[in-house]
């Protein structure tokens, strides 16, 4: 008997109210669910806590039925990565539905590159401070195969703002020069926190098959090679012998890590060169004009080839700092020829990104050198000081700009996302300038515990169903709703990003749901609908096997 319209619809709403894990998705591995702490129930705000007995992680199969698929959900109700079944839906039945995505994987884009953090010395005193226990729950959690997967990490090459004291590898007395770099040697903070650190997460990636592309970046050469004799701002000194002895420092870098078993995937020319022209910039930091950065890759570029770090090895990228403040010199580096054989990709930061249009600055910017790059991938996030607190444990609304800001980066042909620091204190520390942050990952002051942030889970939706060498999509949003009024309101509720896995045939959808209320979505592909509820202010991940 053909049902009628009211009961596919209440039939359809049975169903999706009934979704439960089922049994496919059981493991040998104990999937833990998150131990939920009510940080300000006004504002529901929630963190995850870990300590030494317990850990929330994912434990997921991926499906391997062609047809079947399933939801991945966080939301600011508390969910966090929960694991359901879909069920195929008529294009009709689901009632009132609020937006259809269909994915066409005929439209394809940018491979993904990754997604990760940066390996600071915040972040070492930080993690390297807890019990072992502890430390290598939170080093799982990042990088273990039931935790976020990350394949990122970024690593800042000598002292920056969230270190405890300002410092290079080669501080020399006023006046003193050291070109030949015979007095360069890594930092105690290198030695103690970041090798042991990377070695641990690279053992880690190991156990699942997977990798790790670490990536330096430099905040400031010595004082002694600058034009201030400042590790804060100013200019590399007018010299050619200053800019090979600064090239020469960064390889150093690279070989030094490579003795400790510790190869690097790629660096940036310098970060925040444009930010740094700014006076109130008061920590470790270069300006970089436009001529000055040709200059240095003139020197960089020969010193890596020379020491093993060619282009098809080394990915030296331009840029790395925030969208819109990069463009005009990213365009002039990028016209100049002489740097093609060894500028790979281009670096950029969020740090401007609630500005308006700021998303078409990205558009514009890859268009015009996407020719002569391989790749474009955002190196820096974090919720900066400002108005707000630096750390405002389990607050929704920084998951939920994170979530955002992947997505509209991920739609403009960026490869990945790598948050900053991996960890941080409470205060937001330690940071030499008191320029405190907040982080995925908050360690309590007693070093007992430590709290997984919204952030945290808004990254994972990513950096576990986003693999590496998946191709980005097209998937098409039709927004349902009563009047042409409502649409663009309805636009800016839910958004979505798709990527295709060819490897194993699976199609992952990426929706965030900005808006207070619950959408009824139909996700489509090959023209297979599949119905989806998604909660209030939550983000999930849709993954289909074809």
């Amino acid at each position: 008997m053909e049902l009628s319209q009211g009961a596919k619809a209440a039939a359809c709403v049975l169903v999706l109210g009934l979704l439960v894990i089922d049994a496919s998705q059981v493991s040998a591995v104990q999937r833990n669910k998150c131990a939920l702490r009510v940080v300000d129930k006004t504002n529901q705000k929630a963190v995850c806590v870990c300590n030494a007995t317990y850990c929330d992680n994912l434990v997921f199969k991926w499906p391997q039925n062609p047809g079947e698929a399933y939801l991945v959900e966080s939301s600011r109700t508390g969910s966090r990565l929960d694991v359901s079944k879909l069920v195929n839906a008529d294009w009709d039945w689901c009632g009132k539905v609020d937006n259809k995505l269909v994915v066409d994987l005929d439209r394809e884009h940018q491979s993904i590159l990754g997604f990760g953090g940066a390996f600071t010395d915040a972040g070492g005193i930080n993690v390297m401070g807890l019990p072992e226990v502890l430390r290598n729950k939170l080093v799982e959690t990042y990088y273990g195969e039931h935790g976020s997967q990350y394949n990122f990490g970024r690593v800042t090459i000598s002292g920056i703002d969230c270190s405890t004291h300002p410092y290079s590898y080669d501080d020399l007395p006023k006046g003193e020069k050291d070109y030949n770099l015979t007095k360069w040697s890594l930092a105690p903070e290198d030695l103690k926190y970041k090798i042991p650190l990377i070695k641990q997460a690279l053992e880690m990636v190991k156990t699942y098959n997977s990798s790790l592309k670490l990536f330096g970046s430099s905040w400031s050469p010595p004082a002694w090679m600058k034009d201030n004799e400042s590790l804060v701002r100013g200019h590399l000194i007018d010299s050619d012998q200053i800019y090979e002895s600064y090239a020469q420092y960064l390889v150093k870098f690279y070989n030094a890590y490579k003795s400790h078993g510790i190869e690097f995937w790629g660096g940036t020319l310098q970060n925040e060169p444009i930010a740094a022209l700014s006076p109130g910039y008061n920590f470790n930091s270069l300006e970089l004009r436009d001529a000055d950065a040709v200059r240095l890759i003139r020197h960089l570029g020969p010193a890596l080839a020379a020491n093993g770090y060619t282009k098809d090895k080394f990915k030296l990228m331009v840029g790395d700092d925030n969208l819109g403040s990069i463009n005009d010199q990213v365009r002039y580096i990028m016209s100049q020829k002489e740097v093609y054989p060894y500028v790979a990709g281009l670096a950029f930061h969020w740090y401007r990104n609630l500005e308006p249009n700021i998303y078409q600055k990205l558009t514009e910017i890859y268009d015009q050198i996407k020719d002569h790059i391989e790749f474009a991938l955002m190196t820096e996030a974090c919720i900066e000081p400002g108005r707000e607190v630096p750390v405002d444990l389990g607050s929704w609304p920084r998951g939920e700009r994170y979530a955002n800001d992947i997505i509209e980066e991920l739609l403009r042909q960026s490869g990945g996302w790598i948050e900053w620091n991996m960890a941080l204190d409470e205060q937001g520390g330690p940071n030499w300038v008191r320029n405190f942050l907040d982080a995925a990952i908050v360690v309590s002051n007693n070093k007992t515990e430590f709290y997984k942030q919204p952030m945290y889970y808004a990254l994972a939706h990513f950096s576990r169903f986003f693999r590496p060498g998946s191709v980005r999509v097209d998937v098409n949003m039709d927004v349902i709703s009563p009047s042409e009024d409502n649409k663009e309101l309805a636009n800016k509720d839910v958004s979505a990003v798709a990527v295709h896995k060819k490897d194993t045939g699976h199609v992952v959808v990426n929706i965030l749901n900005k808006s207070d209320e619950p959408k009824m979505l139909i996700v489509k592909t090959l023209d297979v609908g599949r119905a989806v509820r998604i909660q209030g202010k939550s983000i999930n991940t849709v993954v289909i096997k074809l």
